[in-house]
C-alpha cells in the first residue's frame, strides 16, 4: 500500500469513526428520552391512524399492561441499539458480520463459559441483597407462575429481554468497540466502556461498580474474536441465573 493509499484509508476510517460515534451518541440520547420529548411524534401518528385509543388501553388499561410496559421498552431498546445502527452501517457500507454478528464457533465460546462459573458466587451473593431484589426480576407476572396465562407472560418476558441483551451486546460491543477498531485500535474498547458504565447509574451500586469491568472484559473478548455471540450468551445466563434466584 503506497502512503497515499494508506492516507486515503485513514481518513475513511476516521469520518467512519465520527458518524458511528455521532449515530452512538444519537440513539443513547432517544432511548433515553423517547418517554416523553420522543413519545409526542408517536402519539400524533397514532392518533392520525386512530390507533391512540387502543394503544392507550394496550399499555396502560390492558390485563398484561405490565408486561405490555416492559415489552414497549425492549422495542425501544431493539430500534436504538439495533434497528438505528444497522442502517447507520448500511450508509457507511459496513458489514453487520463485520460487527461482531459472525459466530465464532464453539471452541471461541469456552472462555465466556468458564466466565460464567467464575462470576456465579457473585450472583448468587448479589441475589440476597435487597439493592438486587429490589431491582430483579424487572418483571414479574401478577396472575403468578402457578397458572399457565402467568407462566406464558413470564416467558414471553425472559425471552424478550434475552433479546434486549443481544440488541445491547451489538451496539456497545459491536458497533461501537469494533466499529472504532479500525480508527483507534484497542482504545476503541475504552471508549466504549465509558457509556456503557453511565447506563447502569440506575442499577444497584455493586452492578454500577461491576460493570466497568465487565464492559472491559467483554469488549476485549469481543475485539480479540470480532464476534459479540459470547457476550450475549454470558450476559442472557447471567441475568436468567439472577431472574431463577430471585422467583
Amino acid at each position: 500500500m503506497t502512503p497515499l493509499q494508506e492516507l486515503k484509508q485513514n481518513l475513511t476510517s476516521q469520518k467512519q469513526a465520527l458518524l458511528l460515534l455521532v449515530t452512538a451518541a444519537c440513539c443513547l440520547v432517544v432511548l433515553e428520552y423517547q418517554g416523553n420529548a420522543f413519545l409526542a411524534p408517536w402519539s400524533t401518528l397514532l392518533r392520525y391512524f386512530g390507533w391512540h385509543e387502543a394503544f392507550n388501553h394496550w399499555l396502560f388499561y390492558h390485563e398484561a399492561a405490565g408486561l405490555h410496559q416492559k415489552l414497549w421498552w425492549v422495542a425501544w431498546t431493539g430500534i436504538c441499539y439495533l434497528v438505528i445502527p444497522l442502517l447507520s452501517c448500511a450508509f457507511m457500507g459496513l458489514s453487520p458480520l463485520g460487527l461482531g454478528l459472525r459466530w465464532p464457533g464453539l471452541k471461541a465460546l469456552v472462555p465466556y463459559l468458564l466466565l460464567y462459573l467464575l462470576v456465579l458466587p457473585l450472583v448468587f451473593w448479589a441475589a440476597h441483597q435487597p439493592g438486587f431484589q429490589a431491582t430483579y426480576p424487572f418483571f414479574t407476572s401478577p396472575l403468578g407462575l402457578g397458572s399457565s396465562n402467568g407462566l406464558r407472560q413470564q416467558i414471553s418476558w425472559e425471552l424478550a429481554y434475552a433479546f434486549q441483551f443481544f440488541a445491547l451486546e451489538f451496539f456497545f460491543r459491536g458497533f461501537i468497540t469494533l466499529g472504532l477498531k479500525p480508527a483507534f485500535g484497542m482504545a476503541s474498547i475504552y471508549i466504549m466502556v465509558l457509556p456503557y458504565v453511565m447506563i447502569h447509574f440506575a442499577k444497584p451500586q455493586a452492578e454500577a461498580f461491576g460493570s466497568l469491568f465487565a464492559g472491559l472484559i467483554l469488549g476485549y473478548m469481543s475485539w480479540k474474536s470480532n464476534s459479540i455471540w459470547g457476550g450475549v450468551l454470558l450476559h442472557v445466563a447471567v441475568a436468567w441465573t439472577m431472574d431463577a434466584l430471585a422467583f
